[in-house]
């Protein structure tokens, strides 16, 4: 029998056909990839949040992470071109607000740094980083506290002045921490106006300033070594003196006694202290007490107490539920802070105390908690001595970083 040849079908593939293929396959090999390490990322951050985050960021978190999802499946459903090219430009740019906004309202701010009340910690013009997850952040009272979103609310020129008027409650948000003797946090006196200063005292503690030093409890607060406080110097020159302290790095600030000619005045931290005494020159005299009276109203003058920056108290700093008896003395002291900061106000007559529906008050029930907030330049800052106790509802972050010094050699991101 003859036999019967099936021809077998070829396949011809050149050499481009295979190049093609190839580059194929390795886009999207790249494309899987991308896709499972974002994925992994994703999924790695979230596990960490959950560890370590309040409950609320993690939920702020996973919504964003779905609406961004789901956005991105909306633009892919739009045909190439032009269109969906603008549409994802658009979206960038909002996601890009957003997440400015959120940043500053959730989780930090920076700030310059106006004043040397906080040497030699934190330095004039020194740019610090402010962490509002620590205390948690404050909710937005008004539209005006909202970054950027409150340019819209600005008057125009010669309509008016921004008021100040609270539009939502006061809420914050829990944090990962609660406030400790010692820290450096900001806090907000008035609208767009945020101080620094260091916590001393919380609530509920009992506080005394006596020569100078700070007791808390009935416990020498410990002496960091950043406080500066003001002492005299004995010198023969004052320029060779100036060029000596500044070849030490001691920034002071000095400046002349109108008394004494050969005589200095400045301020010096412990270790600064030490060193001058070890080297002998300049001469240091004493340390300078502040006066009384003062030269500027401190936040309470007790009749009969004499107190000054360096010498008072004993007293309570306010705390949630804490009552107090109204009488001379503790009208003196809590007066100011029960007007401003617990909506009461009381007027004082011969008889006793009364509200401004001419109720007699005999006592007080704080509604929050306080604090006493001092600068490391003693001499040298407007702090609770001079305007009082500081509500923590008031309180915007704490400062664990300065992130650009304008002391310390320029130092970059320097830790407090």
């Amino acid at each position: 029998m003859g036999s019967h040849l099936r021809a077998i079908p070829t396949l011809l593939i050149n050499d481009s056909t295979i190049r093609k293929l190839g580059v194929q396959q390795g886009i999207k090999y790249v494309h899987t990839l991308r896709v499972n390490l974002r994925t992994g990322l994703l999924i790695a951050a979230f596990v960490l949040m959950l560890i370590f985050a309040p409950v609320w960021l993690v939920l702020i978190a996973g919504a964003m992470v779905l609406l961004n999802l789901a956005i991105f499946m909306g633009l892919d459903r739009i045909r190439p071109g032009i269109p969906k090219k603008i549409a994802k430009g658009a979206f960038f740019v909002l996601f890009l607000f957003a997440l400015g906004i959120g940043l500053k309202i959730f989780v930090f701010e920076i700030y310059r740094v106006p004043s040397n009340s906080m040497e030699n910690s934190i330095y004039t013009r020194d740019v610090i980083l402010v962490n509002k997850l620590a205390y948690g952040p404050i909710l937005p009272r008004s539209p005006l506290e909202i970054p950027w979103v409150n340019l819209l609310f600005y008057p125009s020129r010669g309509t008016g002045t921004i008021g100040n008027e609270k539009r939502w409650p006061d809420k914050r948000l829990s944090g990962t921490d609660l406030i400790r003797r010692g820290d450096i946090l900001v806090y907000q006196q008035a609208y767009g106006f945020h101080i620094v200063k260091r916590c001393v005292a919380l609530a509920g503690d009992a506080l005394k300033i006596d020569g100078g030093k700070v007791y808390v409890n009935g416990e020498d607060l410990p002496y960091a070594h950043t406080i500066k406080e003001d002492y005299l110097l004995s010198v023969t020159d004052r320029k060779a003196c100036y060029k000596i302290l500044d070849s030490l790095g001691i920034s002071g600030p000095f400046y002349p006694v109108q008394n004494g000619s050969n005589t200095i005045r400045g301020a010096l931290s412990r270790e600064e202290l030490v060193l001058l005494k070890r080297l002998g020159t300049p001469e240091v005299k004493e340390k300078v007490m502040a006066p009384y009276p003062p030269e500027k109203a401190l936040f309470a003058d007790p009749q009969g107490q004499q107190w000054t920056l360096d010498a008072m108290g004993p007293f309570a700093v306010p705390k949630k539920g804490m009552k107090i008896e109204i009488n001379q003395w503790s009208f003196e002291v809590y007066g100011k802070t029960i007007q401003d900061f617990e909506d009461r106000v009381l007027q004082k007559k011969e008889d006793g105390y009364y509200d401004v529906l001419g109720k007699r008050v005999v006592s007080h029930t704080f509604s929050q908690n306080f604090c006493f907030l001092m600068g490391d330049n003693r001499k040298h800052s407007i702090d609770s001595r001079y305007f009082g106790f500081v509500p923590e509802s008031n309180v915007v972050g704490k400062v664990p970083y300065v992130l650009l010094s304008n002391g310390d050699s320029g130092l970059f991101l320097k830790e407090l």
